[in-house]
């Protein structure tokens, strides 16, 4: 087991992006909550600078020349583009980007131990279920026609329509995101045959 990171001097910590806003229900709850964080942080000499959003958030950590990341302050609430689904844990896992709160398997843990002690939460619902089920499938199908960007995108904005919350724009944007960043760690980076456009396969 790995020893604690312990802190001696501000510096240590690096750049600290605090993570907040985004786009759920709960946002004014996150921003109100971010600023206090981020103002503590910097009274201290941290190097820490506010963040809205997971889609701003992937955008620092794949496009350079962005802002050093060393470790994330997730102030991030609510769960249809909040912090705590699971989402943005397994994301900076596959960056290998330390952050505070639960990890991908304390918040499913988290939602088991409020179904059976809290109040109770709304029944299960196939509908958003069953569209993002279908548009891996549809993502498979046409991969090899359509190409890795393109499908990539039409995987998220599809998927995305399971949620109340969904925004078209936001949506586009988080597609093209995680297209680039597909394209870097499996054609560019493990060098998979895939096409990345229609006909380049």
């Amino acid at each position: 087991m790995s020893r604690p990171f312990r802190v001696v001097h501000p510096g240590d910590f690096g750049g600290v992006a605090v993570l907040m806003g985004g786009t759920s229900s709960e946002r004014d709850v996150s921003l109100d909550s971010g600023r206090n964080v981020l103002e503590a942080l910097q009274r201290r000499g941290v190097d820490a600078f506010a963040i809205d959003g997971i889609p701003d958030l992937v955008a620092e950590l794949t496009q350079p020349p962005g802002r050093r990341i060393d470790r994330v302050f997730n102030i991030l609430h609510g769960h249809a583009g909040g912090g705590e689904d699971g989402v943005l844990q397994g994301l900076l896992e596959a960056f290998g980007t330390p952050y505070t709160g639960s990890d991908v398997l304390g918040a499913a843990l988290s939602l088991t131990a409020l179904r059976g002690q809290g109040p109770p939460l709304p029944g299960w619902k196939w509908r958003p279920v069953s569209i993002v089920l279908l548009s891996v499938v549809a993502f498979g199908l046409v991969l090899t026609h359509a190409g890795l960007v393109l499908s990539t995108i039409g995987l998220i904005i599809v998927a995305s329509t399971a949620s109340r919350e969904f925004r078209l724009r936001e949506s586009v944007i988080s597609g093209i995101l995680l297209a680039a960043l597909s394209v870097g760690v499996f054609v560019i980076g493990l060098k998979l045959q895939l096409p990345i456009w229609p006909g380049s396969g």
